[in-house]
């Protein structure tokens, strides 16, 4: 269901947001003079739509957040804090953004990580295939690579998922191994959507 404000909220509830247009995520900039909204892409100040708040092609709901690349050594790990506040959906001023370091670790880092043309590709779709994610982690001073906004791998094989430590991976047998617990199923039916044996 898409989430639509009146007119006269939209410069409060929207500027420096994410928003939905036509299925793809940009960033929204109000122009308070011509009531239009411009949407750039993530890392580009290049306005690619501009739309009125009414467009029936515009969601302003929530975007999906998770794991991404960036231009760093280290995918991020993106997720909404639980402020309350007067914007809707997802601003920098909003998020938490942590580094995935070669050790399994999530850091805290600047949340303008966040605002780059990789994490654009990304909510694009634009994700490596294993094989591909683990051709880069042999590059010298690779930490982590986004397999999709779920999945994340780091070059000492620390699997997450979500966020979370979900097990290891064994780059010579291709396989990840599932500590047994509580989320133990759970982890290995998701896990098995990638190329690799979950066991």
């Amino acid at each position: 269901m898409k989430v639509k404000y009146l007119r006269q909220d939209y410069t409060q509830k929207l500027h420096g947001t994410l928003v939905t247009y036509k299925g793809r995520v940009y960033y929204c900039n109000v122009d308070e003079d011509t009531e239009v909204l411009k949407l750039t892409t993530l890392g580009s100040n290049k306005v690619i739509h501009k739309v009125v708040p009414e467009d029936t092609d515009l969601d302003i709901d929530s975007v999906k957040l998770g794991f991404f690349n960036c231009r760093e050594p280290y995918s991020i790990y993106v997720k909404r804090l639980p402020l309350r506040q007067v914007r809707q959906g997802v601003s920098l001023n909003n998020i938490s953004v942590s580094a995935l370091t070669e050790r399994g670790e999530l850091v805290g880092i600047a949340t303008s990580t966040f605002n780059a043309v990789e994490v654009q590709n990304g909510f694009d779709g634009s994700w490596p295939d294993l094989k591909t994610a683990i051709e880069l982690l042999k590059i010298p001073g690779k930490h982590s690579i986004a397999l999709t906004q779920d999945a994340a791998l780091t070059s000492q094989g620390h699997v997450f998922y979500r966020g979370e430590l979900a097990g290891r991976y064994d780059f010579a047998r291709n396989e990840v191994n599932i500590p047994n617990n509580t989320f133990s199923q759970l982890m290995s039916k998701f896990l098995s959507a990638y190329s690799w044996k979950v066991i």
